[in-house]
């Protein structure tokens, strides 16, 4: 955040027995997604060649649609601005190894729906 100054909000809530983390970041310039790398390394014990090129895909995706990691428990979404600068919602459902296609499908439609409330 110190290289391109903006703003991170955190907050964690709970679906039944899962505990959701829920980070919405941004910066004046692209990638805001990027400092989050070891936000999104805990709960989705993602490996080191994935946190290279998760927020470059998740960058790459179109605005409002989640990219989800490897894991299938952690979504990315690039919100839609009006101007200029970069943002994302960051959605961790759970922890590695407790995802199942079910899970994984969840984490998408969270993290859509969410960041569609944030305009």
């Amino acid at each position: 955040m110190a290289e391109s100054p903006g703003a991170l909000v955190s907050c964690t809530f709970h679906i039944g027995k899962d505990d959701v983390q829920v980070h919405t970041v941004g910066t004046r310039t692209p990638l805001a997604i990027a400092p989050l790398a070891p936000v999104i390394q805990m709960p989705s014990g993602s490996s080191v060649d994935e946190l290279v090129g998760y927020p470059r895909k998740a960058g790459d995706a179109e605005a409002g649609t989640a990219v989800v990691t490897d894991s299938g428990n952690v979504a990315a979404v690039r919100l839609r601005l009006d101007g200029e600068g970069d943002a994302f919602l960051l959605v961790a459902l759970g922890e590695a190894g407790a995802a199942s296609p079910d899970r994984r499908q969840r984490v998408d439609v969270l993290a859509e729906a969410v960041s569609g409330h944030l305009r």
